[in-house]
């Protein structure tokens, strides 16, 4: 599919139209900057970013202290936790988008940048949450109760000799909720009106009009946007098994 995307984004109107599925004869240069200029991905592309990093940084942090405490300080009552945070995996944006979009209009967040992050980060915690405790039950306690002995506070255990194990579980966690922010095509949709808080996946839509699609700027815009997740993606596919696996085995 990246490679037929490719062909249809170096191709002009008039040869798309002639031979959809053939080879281009050269490059077509002027879809991209249709792409950047007619679908806006300039200023999209930082909303997508800024939205991206933002959701990350928030989800990491709050699912390793959550996932740390349901596993090493709530005992018995970890599991309900636990449990409960695991409902969230198996609960579509579908389920959750009119009672969502409700509470955010009743808080006056709609069209807000920290109202979509919010969104973002409660569909991320659960995963990350799920990773993080994952990894954690392979921490012998008898680390934890020796920095207790030293006079390290929960925090000052956490931060100082807990969450530096944890580098492989960050990145695997900052990777798949990175990917799934860029990509996402619902949230900006339905709960964004503001054209200036839009990201790139809603920006493909000002490629389709009423009477026709411009599919080579189209295919240009979904290249320019689909190229750093894969090259991210290639860059960091090993540490990303590696943190997927990391707490598949205890001991």
């Amino acid at each position: 599919p990246l490679i037929y995307i490719a062909t249809i984004a170096m191709k002009s109107s008039d040869e798309f139209l002639a031979d959809p599925n053939g080879l281009p004869k050269g490059v077509y240069w002027k879809n991209f900057t249709d792409a950047w200029s007619l679908g806006h991905i300039g200023s999209l592309a930082w909303n997508t970013v800024f939205f991206t990093a933002s959701t990350i940084v928030i989800v990491v942090l709050l699912s390793a202290l959550a996932g740390f405490s349901i596993i090493k300080l709530c005992g018995k009552e970890g599991k309900f936790f636990y449990n409960f945070f695991l409902i969230g995996i198996i609960m579509p944006l579908q389920v959750i988008m009119l009672p969502l979009f409700k509470i955010l209009k009743s808080l006056s967040l709609l069209n807000k940048p920290i109202g979509i992050i919010l969104i973002y980060v409660a569909l991320g915690l659960p995963f990350a949450i799920f990773v993080f405790t994952g990894f954690y039950k392979t921490i012998p306690n008898e680390l934890i109760e020796s920095a207790r002995i030293d006079g390290c506070t929960y925090f000052s255990t956490f931060f100082k000799i807990i969450y530096p194990l944890c580098k492989v579980i960050t990145a695997t966690v900052a990777i798949f909720v990175g990917i799934d922010v860029w990509k996402d095509f619902t949230v900006p949709l339905v709960f964004v009106t503001n054209p200036n808080l839009k990201t790139m996946s809603v920006g493909l839509l000002y490629f389709n009009n009423e009477y026709n699609t411009n599919w080579p700027a189209l295919a240009a815009a979904m290249l320019i946007q689909t190229v750093p997740v894969i090259g991210l993606y290639l860059v960091m596919q090993e540490r990303l098994v590696e943190g997927i696996t990391a707490g598949a085995v205890k001991g």
